[in-house]
Order: structure tokens, then sequence, then C-alpha cells
């Protein structure tokens, strides 16, 4: 029995056995390479760790295989990453290049030229990260220029606002709604409008979001 009170099956035990008893040969093949062959042996010792290496891969292969395809199907990158802006990506660029002020024509080509690179559902929001072709750095303070949307399948106000990286240069889009759940949208089709002034708002993030995964999950399938 395992630690779930499952029973587990006579294969997945056979198999445990094998690989121990592998391990220990593969050592104990080592330890006699060395032993007869002194130094010389070294190059027996690297051959049978790379024998080992290679029977272990092929003997989990399965097992790897699934865990990747669970691992990847768990992540909630959106179906369609680009290259173009989705509508509702489109209008925050709009009200935040009509608020950033001086930098707004030159920020306009910017955003002009600019591909998505990826989208990412953080499950109480959403990220985009885009490259563009023409970059041009922001001095204003970015946080002060937030665009407000009701947006359907979400029960309170969304914000959207943008990130600079390391050169100053606008390179990421955050929606955020103050903790809702958003894990069920599709970000690149959603309905949306303008949020009616006085109704209540989410605070505003100060830390930039992590756009990929943050942490590898680890499956445990049954045998």
């Amino acid at each position: 029995m395992n630690k779930f009170n499952r029973r587990v099956s006579r294969k997945a035990q056979m198999r445990k056995i094998l690989l121990v008893l592998l391990a220990f040969t593969l050592c104990a093949g080592c330890f006699l390479a060395l032993f007869i062959f002194g130094n010389a042996g070294a190059l027996w010792v690297i051959g049978i760790y790379v024998f080992g290496v290679t029977l272990w891969v092929l003997t989990q292969w399965k097992d790897l295989a699934v865990n990747y395809r669970l691992w990847l199907s768990g992540l909630k990158v959106q179906s369609h990453q680009g290259p173009g802006f989705s509508a509702l990506e489109v209008e925050a660029i709009a009200e935040f290049l009509a608020h950033i002020g001086p930098d707004a024509q030159a920020l306009s080509r910017h955003f002009a030229g600019a591909e998505v690179l990826a989208r990412y559902n953080s499950g109480t929001g959403s990220v985009t990260s885009f490259r563009s072709t023409m970059p041009h750095g922001a001095t204003a303070d970015l946080a002060g220029c937030v665009s407000w949307f009701v947006v359907d399948g979400v029960d309170g106000v969304v914000g959207g606002r943008f990130w600079k990286d390391q050169d100053g240069v606008i390179t990421t889009l955050e929606f955020f709604t103050g903790g809702r759940d958003t894990s069920h949208l599709d970000w690149t089709a959603v309905s949306f409008e303008p949020a009616i002034v006085g109704r209540a708002r989410p605070l505003i993030p100060s830390t930039p979001p992590i756009g990929l995964e943050p942490r590898w999950v680890r499956y445990r399938p049954e045998h």
C-alpha cells in the first residue's frame, strides 16, 4: 500500500526492484572496472555510466512523455499568440496613448511596430508580452496610465497597465482583477466596455507580473 492507501500493482513493484538491481549492478561494475584496470578503467566507468543513463531514459521515456503532456496541458497559455493585438489590447493601448503625454507620438510608432510574443492567463488576469521593431523608451510613470474595463465573465472591474523592461522599453501589458477568477476566459475574444466612474476598482499592481508558468508541476501517474 502507498501513502494514499492504494495498492501498488505487481508490475510497478517488479519495475522498481529491477531498477534498484540495475543501479546496484552498474555501481558494482564501475568499482570492478577500477579494481581490475586501475586508472585505465576510467573509460570503462564512463561507458558503464552512459549505458546506465541511456537505459534509464529508454525505460522511463513513456512516463516522461505522459508527464510532459500533462504539464503542457496545465499551462494557461492562450491558443492564439499573435502577431496582432486583440480588441481589448488595442483599446488599452489607445487609452494609454491618450494619457501618456509628450511621448504619445513616439510610443504610437512603438506599438505600431509591435508583435505579440505570448499571452498567459494567470488565473486572475492576463499577461501579454510583445516586442517592437521600432522600440522607444517611456519616461512617464506607467502606473498613472491605467485603463479600466468591464469584461464579460469577470465579476468586477478589470484594470490594464503596461510594464517596462530594464531598458525602459514597454514590453508587457497586464490585465488585473484583484484576485477574481479568470481561468475560464479566452482573453483574445472577450467582450468588454469602459468601466463607469465611481465603480470599485482593484489595487494597481506594483510589481511586474510573471509572464510564464511560475512553477513546474510534478505529476505522478498511477501505474
